[in-house]
């Protein structure tokens, strides 16, 4: 007999308005009004911490916004300089790999290969979709998101082809993973699938992952940012044990678009500079946090079956962008982006990005001063 399954999604729904971007500059010169309208749901020490990040994240911003005026005085396209680039998509163990070997950006997805047999089909692919970036914060900026937007944004990777990823998963581009099935068999078999294992981690850093993951499921939980469901063995967020990591493969399609809803809630707090916030059941996030959130709770869902890590980093610098912060240091975060933390996992992407930033600089002043050796300097070098 078919079993039906119902899913309900915790907490409440902010009515969408549209409004313009509201920059962490702009929301750190408001603070002090900001803290009359939170101070009655939050301590003076949640608030306090909330001012400071916005200062260092009005510090992020400006840096950025100095970087970009400069490179386009030079007709620099920061968009293909290897570090700001190379480093939103591969991960930095291979970028230093390549930069050890003078092996260019586009060729390093496929490092494992001969060198006479690498091809750019991945990175060439990848990038028509990151270029998908404005498209996003543009979105942003005129209305609200729905999920058939992420579908457009997910089939954009794979314009040149359907290449199969690094474990032959078929892409199907714009379209959600089928979950598995409901019967007692394919549930169990599906709670005992690992998403990775462990490997030759010892007992130490083994148990200190458990311990996060059950720091990540506390957060989600406690801010409902979950869902519930008929069947309490599908009733989790993420999963840890003394083998790996599991992941809740159901209703995949159900979560994306309640995370689709909280991005435009959340914007539209942000935005109405957190007048509203008091009448959720929602984290105080300054829009950095609330970047770092949304990356790591979609690439938990896991939504599609190949190119979750680049639609999660698509939607992170989309949300950036809109904020007026740069893309961030995804090739530091790639492979904690799931068990961190959610704030450790913030003050991670803070500071890889402002260090790529701190990089970046060195290579416009180098461009300013018309260095050769900066030129040709693998972390500033442009990216044909």
């Amino acid at each position: 007999m078919k079993r039906n399954y119902f899913i309900t999604f915790l907490g409440s729904v902010l009515l969408p308005t549209i409004a313009s971007a509201i920059s962490p500059c702009e929301l750190s010169s408001r603070s002090n009004s900001i803290e009359q309208s939170l101070a009655s749901k939050f301590s003076d020490e949640e608030i306090l911490a909330f001012k400071n990040d916005l200062q260092a994240e009005c510090k992020m911003q400006r840096d950025f916004k100095s970087i970009s005026e400069r490179s386009r005085v030079l007709n620099i396209d920061l968009d293909r300089m290897s570090t700001y680039r190379g480093l939103s998509f591969v991960k930095r163990e291979w970028y230093e790999w390549g930069k050890s070997n003078n092996v260019q950006i586009p060729y390093i997805y496929q490092k494992n290969r001969n060198p006479v047999t690498r091809t750019t089909e991945i990175w060439d692919n990848a990038m028509l979709g990151m270029n998908q970036v404005y498209d996003v914060s543009g979105t942003l900026r005129s209305r609200d998101l729905i999920l058939d937007d992420l579908q457009k944004w997910h089939r954009g990777f794979f314009q040149l082809s359907d290449e199969v990823g690094d474990f032959n998963h078929e892409p199907n581009p714009g379209s959600f993973k089928a979950s598995p099935g409901y019967s007692e068999s394919e549930i169990n078999e599906t709670l005992k699938t690992y998403w990775w294992r462990w490997g030759d981690l010892d007992s130490e850093i083994v148990r200190t992952e458990l311990e996060n993951i059950e720091k990540v499921n506390r957060y989600f939980y406690q801010y409902n940012l979950v869902t519930t469901t008929t069947d309490d063995r599908l009733n989790f967020f993420l999963k840890g044990d003394q083998t790996g990591v599991i992941i809740n493969p159901y209703f995949l399609q159900s979560k994306t678009n309640f995370l689709v809803h909280f991005i435009n809630t959340y914007k539209n707090i942000i935005n109405n500079k957190y007048e509203h916030l008091r009448y959720y059941n929602y984290p105080l996030l300054t829009p950095l946090q609330f970047v770092s959130l949304i990356q790591k709770w979609l690439v938990i869902i896991h939504p599609w079956s190949e190119g979750n890590g680049r639609m999660t980093r698509l939607i992170q610098d989309g949300l950036a962008n809109f904020y007026d912060l740069p893309a961030q240091a995804s090739g530091d975060l790639m492979d904690i982006d799931v068990t961190t933390p959610v704030q450790a996992y913030y003050e991670k992407m803070y500071s890889y990005t402002m260090r790529n930033l701190v990089v970046i600089d060195n290579c416009i002043e180098g461009y300013e001063r018309s260095s050769q050796s900066i030129s040709q300097s693998y972390d500033c070098r442009i990216i044909e």
